[in-house]
């Protein structure tokens, strides 16, 4: 037996027997997920696609008010995908006529809030927080339908670093880190559930523009990957 055949009954193997976890992703363990490891890998036409994706993604969309000593109010994230960042694919995993595959990644964020203390009437300033979060999203695809991502789950989001505009930036500076962990919970469920819901919405919306854009349209990725396989 060729030693590449060895390989994809191997991929073949790990795909039937792919781990699926309570949100319903085909996951694998980080030595599983590869990031074009292997020439001919049955993943690299979808790691391709998702890179293509990837880079036209660029939103900026409102979050809530909220207040931990200070008050922060008029708060928007804005995403811009960094190539350079971790990421990876699982193995490609058949059910029928269906491929799943499950990306995972790592990025930053920018959060930028204005922010008063309490009983102030005017705005002391605004402070952008820079996050590192991590992320998995789970595509789907079917012979002659274009490929879609179904879901998105954000796993952890840490404050990498705290950018203060305004009075008073001497306190602001010197933050502790005790306070920081305490603007990182409160920013946590509204962030990660935002997130969650712009990332999904960004993948498919650049999914439908790259589909409009090319002359051969996405749905041949299927076939592309059956004939690795």
């Amino acid at each position: 037996m060729k030693k590449t055949t060895a390989f994809f009954l191997i991929i073949n193997i790990i795909a039937i027997n792919g781990i699926v976890t309570f949100n319903g992703y085909y996951d694998c363990s980080k030595d599983d997920c590869a990031f074009f490891d292997f020439p001919n890998d049955p993943r690299n036409p979808y790691l391709n696609l998702y890179l293509q994706v990837e880079s036209g993604l660029n939103s900026t969309v409102g979050i809530p008010d909220w207040k931990v000593v200070l008050e922060f109010f008029d708060g928007y994230l804005s995403i811009n995908i960094n190539e350079f960042f971790d990421e990876c694919a699982c193995p490609v995993v058949l059910k029928e006529d269906k491929a799943f595959v499950t990306f995972h990644a790592r990025d930053m964020l920018d959060v930028w809030y204005s922010y008063k203390f309490p009983f102030s009437k005017d705005k002391d300033g605004a402070i952008r927080i820079t996050c590192v979060y991590t992320f998995s999203t789970l595509l789907m695809d079917q012979k002659n339908h274009v490929p879609s991502f179904q879901n998105v789950e954000v796993t952890s989001l840490h404050i990498f670093n705290l950018d203060p505009y305004g009075i008073p930036l001497e306190w602001l500076d010197n933050l502790s880190g005790k306070y920081k962990k305490i603007i990182e919970k409160a920013l946590y469920v509204p962030v990660k559930k935002l997130l969650e819901d712009t990332l999904l919405q960004a993948f498919n919306g650049e999914l439908k523009t790259l589909n409009r854009r090319s002359t051969q349209t996405l749905n041949s990725t299927f076939n592309a990957v059956m004939i690795s396989l």
